[in-house]
């Protein structure tokens, strides 16, 4: 089954706008010169050696004398030369000539393409418009040096304005061939799979804004805790008592000021019961400030009472303020407006937020339709308007992420049809995603040391020991970035089972590795360990989905990434094709694909991507939940127990009120999985199966051939007519440069050869080797961890390279593939696909 309408993700660069930064003359000149260099060095030995007999016969030192510039590859003139010897130094002279001729139109051309690559730079970002105005959204400090870089000559640039060209040479490369679901550089396309091709329409396209909800949920955290707005909000008891009544456990959320997503930090903290936790927990809901206030003076004074109620209470999370951005109403805006227009009191602050939004509302509708120039200046202006929300509440917004933007397009005629061969070879991959599944194998884990403690009894899922015992059992996984590496120390059946698949599958892959061209996945294979999976754990299942990133090459395919289904990729475009909600296809859809009765855990933590408006009925509140008056079906959490389940092998949710039916809980969202707070991960239901070529890692340590520029090699694989796998190569950064190298154009030359050589790819895409254990990724710059296009055609592009590739010592590289030509774009397309229940 399909989800019935799909996306057409494209970049804004054509390949044949790129083009001119991959021109193959210069390589192809090295080519020519490493060919005549070597069929020299041919001539150039026999030439000695001819020298050697002719002077063993006639003592001659000036046959000497040639016979040592020859060995030594100097230049030599026929000047006072043996006649017995000058037809030999005329084929030296001539071929050395013709081959310093070479290298000097090489090292001409060399330094000429690097000036018209800088020019090809220049005229393109003053050209395209799809490349320049997404500039603000990177970096809105750029304005002056990108202004210098485009209204000045290329060849008055100065050193300061080339600094320019690192920056503006990745954005290029990104826009012509990196695909990515959250990129302004790409324009998308949301549409019906059944959509009639309109005869004379015309392509649209539009750029669509949207404030960040970060900085909406922020504005109303502060509105929550300044003292003016205080006395008159309502508050909800994060507190819960299990077993033991003596003891409260709390668990709290807060946010870090990172300015993307809002309040995803969770602390679970135990404090000994006392009679104002009594009394707060007796409240039925939410609590009004004045009620609170009525609980504390029972104990002290009131202005003690007020200090407590801040320090004590708000600041520690034991209360927390019911205020919160509904991010699932159909107009969000609108909604916060409501919530601050709400407090019926006079305000100056409260003017001046509700004035600043309109202001900053106005801006970004002249941002949508100006030019990037202007949009910087734009920029600068709502940053000006934040500041004033900044100054009533003494915090500083990160200024970046202020605002979304998509590039959108309608009507532009492309179509796709997922043919029925293509949808079966997915579901292949898909089964291949189950078996690979550190998530599935942790929850074999987890149930079993929970059956083996509890030995059936139902369990708190909030409780502290429950935590604790999930928190052991996932720092025993330390292979999320390699799906295929051993676990040690498995002890549940189900966890066993897909560690022995596990180990065939990376005997499958050493076998395939070998394979010279592109290598076939064996559907059988795939099939038996598959069979083999359910016969011995039961595994049944159901409404397993998955998302599929994918390019067309042909008749055949590349999967980009297998990502998680449920709509958690798509529901962010849904806002594109409103109308799809009332569709009785998207209807019959949800019904079908998605279990009965299944429970949303609706939290959208201030990311826009997370959108959609409401279409499963049932709402799952968990710690820290503000709940909205609009709700319909909502349980919370503190309610729900784990119980192990003998058939599955797994534990079930359990609702004390239905014990016998197992819940269906799911996170309907395209937030990361280590970004949700551990209470979404524990309540999860859902099992997606997930594939990414990134986290295979094939590289086998004792087979590689260590110290050689090559240390190892993984080919195309194929499974079906989808390629899982592109061609990749771990290159060994040490001797790939010359210390004694001593000029840019020497260094290039010797690069090529050394690619030449070991059969490598001028245009690739390149990757560091990030060691989980040791990088730092709290602190990091991500980008450091997404792959690189490079293509050595370019001079410019080999600086690049030589810049990644220094404080390297391992390196991937990975075919450009598809190798776009001509007009076209680079073109990705988003299906969802659902697994048939076996």
């Amino acid at each position: 089954m399909i989800f019935p309408w799909y996306l057409i993700r494209k970049n804004t660069i054509s390949y044949s706008e790129f083009n001119p930064l991959r021109d193959p003359r210069l390589v192809d000149g090295i080519r020519l010169y490493l060919g005549k260099a070597q069929a020299f060095e041919k001539t150039r030995n026999e030439i000695v050696s001819a020298l050697e007999s002719e002077f063993s016969t006639s003592k001659d030192n000036k046959i000497l004398n040639y016979k040592r510039k020859i060995f030594n590859n100097k230049k030599i003139n026929l000047d006072d030369a043996p006649a017995s010897i000058e037809s030999d130094l005329q084929r030296y002279i001539s071929e050395y000539n013709q081959l310093q001729e070479l290298q000097n139109s090489n090292v001409t051309l060399f330094n000429d393409l690097e000036n018209n690559n800088r020019r090809d730079i220049w005229n393109i970002f003053n050209q395209k418009d799809v490349l320049t105005n997404p500039l603000p959204l990177v970096n809105y400090k750029m304005h002056s040096k990108l202004s210098k870089f485009q209204t000045e000559d290329p060849d008055l640039h100065k050193a300061k304005t080339k600094k320019m060209d690192s920056t503006l040479l990745r954005i290029l490369t990104r826009s012509a061939f990196k695909t990515s679901p959250f990129s302004s550089f790409t324009s998308i396309e949301f549409k019906k799979i059944s959509e009639e091709k309109a005869e004379g329409q015309t392509i649209q396209s539009e750029y669509s804004i949207e404030l960040n909800y970060y900085i909406l949920q922020k504005i109303l955290q502060l509105i929550s805790v300044d003292p003016e707005f205080m006395p008159h909000l309502k508050y909800a008891y994060s507190g819960s008592s299990y077993e033991n009544g003596e003891v409260v456990e709390f668990t709290v959320r807060y946010d870090i000021n990172r300015g993307k997503i809002f309040n995803n930090i969770e602390n679970h903290f135990l404090a000994k019961n006392n009679p104002i936790f009594q009394a707060l927990s007796k409240f039925n809901g939410v609590l009004s400030y004045h009620e609170v206030l009525e609980v504390l003076l029972r104990f002290t004074d009131k202005q003690k009472a007020q200090t407590f109620f801040v320090d004590g209470l708000i600041k520690k999370g034991i209360l927390y303020p019911n205020i919160e951005l509904d991010e699932y109403s159909p107009n969000i805006l609108k909604s916060f407006y409501q919530i601050v227009k709400g407090f019926d009191f006079v305000s100056a602050k409260k003017d001046v937020i509700i004035e600043t939004l309109d202001n900053i509302t106005i801006l970004l509708e002249k941002y949508k339709i100006a030019g990037s120039q202007k949009r910087f200046g734009l920029y600068s202006e709502i940053i000006d308007e934040l500041s004033k929300i900044e100054k009533e509440f003494n915090y500083t917004f990160t200024k970046e992420n202020i605002f979304y933007e998509d590039y959108v397009v309608s009507q532009s005629g492309e179509e796709f049809v997922p043919e029925e061969d293509f949808q079966s070879d997915v579901h292949y991959v898909q089964k291949l995603a189950v078996l690979t599944n550190i998530p599935l194998q942790f929850k074999y884990e987890f149930a079993h040391r929970f059956q083996e403690r509890y030995s059936g009894s139902l369990r708190p899922i909030g409780s502290k020991e429950i935590r604790d015992l999930y928190m052991e059992e996932v720092m025993k996984f330390t292979n999320w970035t390699n799906v295929i590496l051993p676990v040690e120390g498995l002890v549940s059946n189900g966890a066993r089972v897909l560690e022995e698949i596990k180990g065939e599958l990376r005997q499958m892959f050493r076998h395939l590795k070998s394979e010279s061209g592109t290598a076939a996945i064996p559907k059988e294979t795939v099939d038996e360990l598959y069979r083999k999976f359910i016969l011995q754990t039961g595994f049944d299942k159901k409404h397993l989905s998955s998302t599929v990133l994918f390019q067309k090459c042909g008749d055949s395919y590349i999967l980009n990434k297998l990502y998680a289904g449920h709509l958690k990729l798509f529901i962010r475009y849904f806002q594109y094709l409103p109308e799809l909600y009332d569709d009785p296809d998207f209807k019959q859809y949800i019904s079908d694909s998605f279990p009965e009765d299944i429970y949303e855990i609706r939290e959208g933590f201030g990311f826009n991507a997370n959108y959609h408006r409401k279409f499963l009925k049932n709402r799952l509140l968990i710690p820290y939940s503000k709940v909205n008056a609009d709700d319909e079906g909502t349980s919370w959490s503190k309610d729900l127990l784990y119980k192990y389940n003998n058939r599955t092998q797994l534990v079930d949710i359990i609702n004390p009120d239905n014990p016998d039916i197992p819940m269906d809980i799911d996170y309907i969202g395209s937030l990361v999985d280590y970004m949700m707070p551990p209470s979404i991960r524990m309540l999860t239901t859902s099992i997606a199966p997930r594939f990414d070529a990134g986290l295979f890692p094939l590289w086998e340590e004792d087979a590689m051939d260590q110290g050689a520029l090559v240390e190892d090699h993984t080919p195309r694989m194929k499974l079906g007519k989808v390629a899982l796998f592109r061609e990749k190569w771990l290159i060994n950064c040490s001797g790939l440069i010359s210390d004694s190298v001593n000029s840019s154009y020497k260094e290039y030359m010797e690069v090529i050869e050394k690619f030449e050589q070991h059969g490598l790819p001028m245009e690739f895409f390149i990757n560091r080797i990030v060691d989980p254990e040791s990088y730092d990724f709290e602190n990091s710059n991500r980008s450091d961890m997404k792959p690189q296009y490079i293509n050595l055609y370019s001079p410019m592009m080999f600086r690049e390279f030589k810049k990644f590739i220094k404080a390297e010592k391992r390196v991937v590289i990975e075919e450009l593939f598809p190798n776009g030509s001509g007009d076209a774009f680079n073109t990705e397309y988003q299906l969802e696909v659902n697994m048939p229940n076996e």
